[in-house]
């Protein structure tokens, strides 16, 4: 796509966006490789119609879809039945699409318009018309993820120090912030953690890109490696916006074999102590991960939002 074509979809999406109230995406951001890892799919096209525009692609035979904009139903039900042919023309076995963006797209989503300055950029969601237009298509939800949102005025941090203190005398476990690790090793640490979850699994240089494209959201001070003799178990991606003074624990991840061992709390402290004073998201955590769920809660965090991940068979 070369850059008037780029300047005639952007004014398109503008013009779709105000019509359903909605803030336009990232700018030509979103089309700039080391700013959207969507664009290294095999195959990619962006569907453009008088009231909608999505991206869609595939990887393999696994389609998706990023970055809908509708301006009504209407126009909804004609962009997803235009993706869905896409895909099938494509051959894809199976297409995923969120209704809300992301955290590897997060910055190209569209946010309800009138968001005030001091409104999350990790928690911006596409209007509700997009779920049931999803559904009536044949589309269902195969995840569903919780926000968290904590109070750090009340929190008790000593019950994160003792955990922290537990894992690491009983487990010989290490905490170290990706900080102290360097870019390269904490994406590498990252993206082995991530290939024990066949649903999150990136090689380390597909997660140096997914991390890459967050940009300055990325806190390398906040984000945790756990370690046991050297090799990762766990980590804490932390996301911060220092201008909305909002601190994300974007996903925990705790690799299977060594979850319930006070893991969760001891990569949080070191990132609630850097967030002294700012507001805290816990992070997404996905709805099946009841053990995360449960030490977030204790702690006194309560859920904010409900994302939803939907997705349709086509053989």
């Amino acid at each position: 796509m070369n850059w008037f074509e780029q300047g005639v979809l952007l004014a398109r999406m503008r013009r779709v966006c105000a019509a359903g109230g909605l803030r336009c995406p990232g700018g030509r951001r979103m089309f700039q490789l080391r700013d959207n890892p969507l664009l290294r799919a095999g195959r990619t096209e962006w569907i453009l119609q008088p009231g909608g525009c999505a991206l869609t692609g595939a990887f393999g035979s696994e389609g998706f879809f990023a970055v809908p904009c509708a301006a009504s139903p209407r126009d909804a039900d004609a962009l997803v039945r235009a993706i869905i042919d896409r895909q099938r023309a494509w051959g894809s076995g199976r297409v995923v699409g969120p209704l809300s963006p992301s955290i590897a797209d997060f910055s190209c989503g569209a946010a309800p318009a009138g968001s005030g300055a001091d409104a999350s950029p990790f928690s911006e969601r596409m209007p509700a018309f997009l779920g049931r237009t999803l559904e009536e298509n044949g589309f269902s939800v195969v995840s569903r993820s919780i926000l968290y949102e904590l109070d750090t005025a009340g929190l008790d941090l000593g019950r994160y120090e003792r955990a922290a203190a537990y894992a690491q005398r009983r487990f010989g476990v290490e905490i170290v912030s990706a900080l102290a690790m360097g870019d390269r090793a904490a994406c590498a640490a990252i993206a082995r953690v991530s290939r024990t979850d066949p649903a999150m699994a990136h090689t380390d240089e597909e997660t140096a890109v997914l991390i890459g494209a967050l940009g300055r959201y990325w806190s390398r001070r906040m984000t945790q490696i756990a370690l046991r003799g050297g090799e990762p178990v766990g980590c804490l991606l932390s996301l911060a916006d220092g201008r909305a003074r909002v601190a994300r624990a974007a996903t925990i991840q705790i690799v299977p074999a060594w979850r319930n061992r006070a893991l969760t709390a001891a990569l949080a402290l070191p990132m609630l102590r850097a967030a002294a004073g700012m507001r805290v998201e816990c992070g997404v955590i996905d709805g099946n991960n009841l053990a995360s769920r449960l030490t977030v809660e204790r702690a006194g965090a309560r859920p904010a939002a409900v994302f939803l991940r939907y997705g349709i068979e086509l053989i």
